[in-house]
């Protein structure tokens, strides 16, 4: 009963109407044969206005902001205005905290003000940001990389020194390594991103620790459609593949082949019959299979594998880092199984 009514006012809260109280009448004692709830309506608050004090406009304007929040007033003046939620308000503080210090305003405050109408229907909210000092970047440094050289991966990203911290931009960066190592069979290597605050306010030291793991090439191919699949489809579907057997594996090659069969017209396109094409990578390799990384889809995020990226290879052009490490040809590589899972065949 407790959970229920709890569930009752969570309702009104929601259609803006937080001041509802529901009360137990009967139901908590045992010759209780029913559950009754007696509600007292509070009033419908609604939102008049959204407010921000202290924003930078040359960084965020309050346009910028409002997209961010959901706090906001309805379409028409007194017909359809936004309903006042608290516990959504709270949440657009978070939001807003998030926003602030993913463009590296780390002791960013973000606190909110309401101001009533008489009547106390309508709420004027006001967000007022603190946004601190925003901090650059000192100096960026790589750990782990064996494979290629520092000067050439560093030369490769965004974020650089004496740049103003931006989370996208460094999410962008972390991809970028993972596809340096993702074009030369090293699909499981594991970029972590680890910014280090100084002494100083307003300045860190981003540090990229590497984990290159072990270099694939391609083993098996494994296709699974469903159903009934002719010898000559099966050729087609191979044909869609950039990869064949003994190829180091080139992770952008891999995205470009799930590509190429998602824009196929060889399949059903209904997603009641199945989920499109996509493309998962196993290595045979128990020891990784105990890590937890037994299994890479094309478009893994933990992988880099973002499903954006161009065809070709590491060693073309371009102006990307050299490959210092093992050649494709040397031993020691493992290998991987390539599992195409597809979607029935169009009839």
């Amino acid at each position: 009963l407790r959970e229920a009514k709890r569930k009752i006012e969570e309702l009104y809260r929601k259609a803006g109407m937080p001041e509802t109280v529901v009360e137990i009448a009967e139901g908590e004692r045992p010759q209780d044969k029913r559950a009754v709830f007696v509600v007292h309506e509070g009033k419908m608050q609604r939102i008049y206005k959204v407010e921000f004090e202290g924003n930078d406009p040359a960084l965020a304007t309050d346009g910028r902001l409002k997209t961010i929040v959901k706090t906001k007033p309805g379409i028409l003046m007194y017909l359809f205005r936004g309903k006042f939620d608290r516990h959504q308000l709270e949440e657009d503080v978070e939001r807003l905290t998030a926003y602030y210090r993913d463009l590296g305003y780390f002791r960013a405050r973000i606190s909110r003000e309401l101001e009533w109408s008489k009547n106390g229907e309508w709420v004027t909210v006001r967000f007022v940001i603190d946004e601190g000092p925003r901090y650059r970047i000192r100096e960026v440094r790589l750990v782990g990389n064996e494979k290629f050289t520092s000067a050439d991966l560093l030369s490769q990203l965004e974020l650089q020194s004496g740049d103003y911290f931006d989370m996208a931009k460094l999410r962008g960066d972390e991809g970028k390594l993972r596809d340096i190592y993702g074009a030369q069979g090293y699909i499981f290597a594991d970029i972590q991103a680890n910014p280090r605050f100084a002494e100083e306010p307003g300045i860190l030291d981003l540090v990229y620790k590497i984990d290159e793991g072990e270099q694939f090439r391609v083993g098996k191919i494994h296709v699974h459609i469903k159903g009934e699949v002719p010898h000559t489809k099966m050729t087609v579907v191979l044909n869609r593949l950039s990869l064949r057997p003994g190829d180091i594996i080139d992770i952008r090659e891999v995205r470009a082949s799930e590509r190429r069969l998602k824009a196929s017209s060889v399949f059903e396109k209904d997603p009641s019959v199945g989920p499109p094409p996509r493309i998962e990578i196993r290595p045979l390799n128990a020891t990784m299979a105990a890590k937890g990384l037994d299994r890479a889809p094309a478009s893994s995020g933990r992988t880099g594998h973002s499903g954006h990226g161009g065809h070709g290879h590491a060693h073309g052009g371009g102006g990307g880092p050299t490959f210092r490490g093992q050649e494709p040809s040397g031993r020691g590589i493992r290998e991987a199984v390539i599992d195409l899972f597809l979607p029935p065949l169009k009839r």
